[in-house]
């Protein structure tokens, strides 16, 4: 079976971030949105007001690299971390 064939509901997170990687490591908003798991509109927002990850691009050309939502999760959990 194809990667194509492997339905992306049945992969585990650290699968699908592989997946990603290796093939697609620029992602549009909704992808993005989808890896973040946020809504489309809650990144649209950010990317507004100057919050969110890094991204490249205007309009419909907009790009988010794997790296940069990574980098801003791990940012996001450094902040919210508990002690």
């Amino acid at each position: 079976m194809s990667n194509a064939a492997v339905s992306l509901s049945v992969l585990k997170s650290h699968e699908f971030t592989e997946l990603v990687r290796q093939h697609r490591p620029w992602l549009r908003p909704a992808q993005a949105a989808a890896y973040l798991d946020i809504s489309t509109r809650t990144l649209e927002s950010w990317r507004a007001n100057n919050k969110g990850p890094a991204f490249r691009g205007k309009g419909k050309n907009i790009r988010y690299h794997v790296d940069a939502l990574d980098a801003f999760m791990s940012t996001c959990a450094q902040l919210h971390k508990v002690t």
